[in-house]
């Protein structure tokens, strides 16, 4: 790992603890505990992987922070805690991410042929339309059941918004979660 990204890496995993003490529920706490976990955990996956698994460990690291940054979204959003101390840790974790992705894209050589997995992350996801409006509605609220998505796409199947979701949630992009019976989807960025 190049120096300059390690020193982000730990500032931003400080950045989270730092968060974390600001929160005010035990559910949450523990949450961000599971949550950073997670990020040490993909971090060192991904700093370990030879080259051929590189890419899956880096875009599993990437969709870590990811899930951090939404906590802290939710977690704000039901105000458990300080606003400001949950901004300035989900600024770190998105500046972070970014360096993440700016740093792979440098590494790649032009000659070497790229897996379609490595391809989609150093370009973005192509989405279409559908997945566009999937997720421009899920971004709306913190979470959305499968079952107001699908009333909300009322012309579409239900099995074309699932598609959707699976494939959304595939990227990275949204986070399915279940509470009970009930399945949600938020956003992760």
């Amino acid at each position: 790992m190049i120096p300059d990204l390690q020193r982000l890496f730990v500032q931003t995993v400080a950045a989270i603890f730092q968060a974390r003490q600001e929160v005010t529920d035990l559910f949450f706490q523990h949450r961000v505990t599971e949550c950073v976990f997670d990020i040490l955990e993909s971090n060192i996956k991904w700093r370990l992987a030879d080259s051929g698994s590189a890419g899956t460990a880096r875009l599993e690291h990437v969709q870590a922070l990811r899930q951090a940054d939404a906590l802290f979204e939710e977690i704000s959003y039901l105000k458990k805690g300080d606003p400001i101390a949950f901004a300035a840790a989900r600024e770190r974790i998105l500046f972070y991410i970014r360096e993440v992705m700016r740093g792979e894209r440098k590494k790649v050589p032009a000659a070497r042929s790229v897996s379609r997995l490595e391809l989609a992350s150093l370009t973005g996801p192509q989405l279409s339309e559908t997945q566009v409006k999937i997720l421009d509605f899920v971004r709306q609220a913190p979470a959305r059941r499968v079952k107001e998505i699908i009333d909300e796409f009322s012309t579409l199947s239900g099995r074309t918004v699932k598609r959707g979701l699976k494939e959304l949630s595939k990227e990275g992009l949204i986070v399915r979660k279940e509470n009970n019976n009930a399945v949600y989807y938020s956003a992760t960025y």
